[in-house]
């Protein structure tokens, strides 16, 4: 009886050992955070919005085409300073892959010219024609318009779909000088920014 006892109490102390080790049996394995950052989005002036001559009293408007939809259209000798007539403004983005971003302009209410006067200018849709609009540089996508203003972003659906998955596209402005009958003669400028903003 002595021995049973005490071969019990040698199997409970084994058993109590194997439990021990068993509970502190441990396993692990490892996974890898990843994360791919978006290139840098880059904002790059191609050319300047030109209205060519503007004549006194004469609203003019130049379209995302860079045609004239109201006013005077130039032909020489109304030839602006840097050898162009009229031409639509024309910004080129660059951004990541399969991105959204906001972009808005920053525009002028009036150009001025070397002796302080004033032209009045405005980015209104021309009737039915908005006066900014997003095109791909290939031309493979259909041209996007929307009013200069109100800004666009460009979503993963929708309208702007094709904008979302392209790295690169052109934004297009026109815009509408507002001579006065007694308008100074001269050369006006003003300054247009376009931002890109991830959204």
């Amino acid at each position: 009886m002595k021995k049973t006892i005490q071969f019990l109490m040698a199997l409970v102390i084994v058993m109590g050992f194997a439990t021990g080790v068993m509970a502190q049996q441990t396993d692990n394995d490892v996974i890898t955070a990843r994360a791919e950052v978006s290139a840098q989005v880059n904002v790059t002036q191609v050319s300047d919005l030109i209205f060519g001559m503007a004549t006194p009293g004469v609203t003019k408007t130049i379209s995302t085409e860079g045609v004239v939809l109201a006013g005077l259209a130039g032909t020489a000798p109304n030839i602006t300073p840097n050898g162009g007539v009229e031409q639509a403004g024309k910004f080129s983005v660059a951004k990541g892959l399969n991105t959204s971003v906001n972009l808005a302009f920053t525009l002028p209410s009036s150009l001025s010219d070397a002796a302080s006067h004033n032209l009045p200018i405005n980015f209104n849709d021309a009737g039915v024609n908005k006066l900014a609009k997003l095109s791909t540089f290939g031309g493979t996508q259909s041209d996007l318009s929307f009013t200069p203003g109100t800004g666009i972003t460009t979503a993963n659906t929708g309208t702007t779909a094709a904008y979302f998955t392209d790295d690169a596209f052109y934004v297009m402005i026109g815009g509408t000088v507002v001579p006065a009958s007694d308008q100074f003669s001269g050369v006006y400028t003003g300054p247009i920014t376009l931002t890109a903003t991830y959204n």
